[in-house]
């Protein structure tokens, strides 16, 4: 699983999205996947300021998320729990920002 954001660099404060790619662990892609969208900062005991989704399936594994914020600096972490092939998996990226 990869994650790139649509923004670059990523600003603090301003809103953005993410492009998520899914694979099997052999590196096929995951089409009709759910993924749900978590997070935080760890060392201030918040969650995210906003509540991003998934908006859109490019196919080959491609997911469209939205709705990204970090509104301070510092150590995010960003949670993503995906569903589909039959089987449920939760990935965290660390950002530091």
């Amino acid at each position: 699983m990869s994650v790139e954001p649509d923004l670059s660099p990523v600003v603090v404060g301003k809103m953005h999205g993410w492009v998520v790619q899914i694979n099997t662990p052999d590196g096929k892609p995951v089409d009709n996947a759910a993924i749900a969208v978590d997070g935080g900062m760890p060392q201030n005991g918040h969650g995210l300021p906003t509540d991003p989704k998934v908006s859109a399936e490019f196919g080959d594994g491609r997911y469209q998320g939205e709705g990204m914020k970090f509104n301070m600096p510092g150590w995010w972490v960003v949670n993503l729990s995906v569903e589909g092939l039959a089987r449920a998996d939760t990935v965290t990226f660390n950002l530091v920002h």
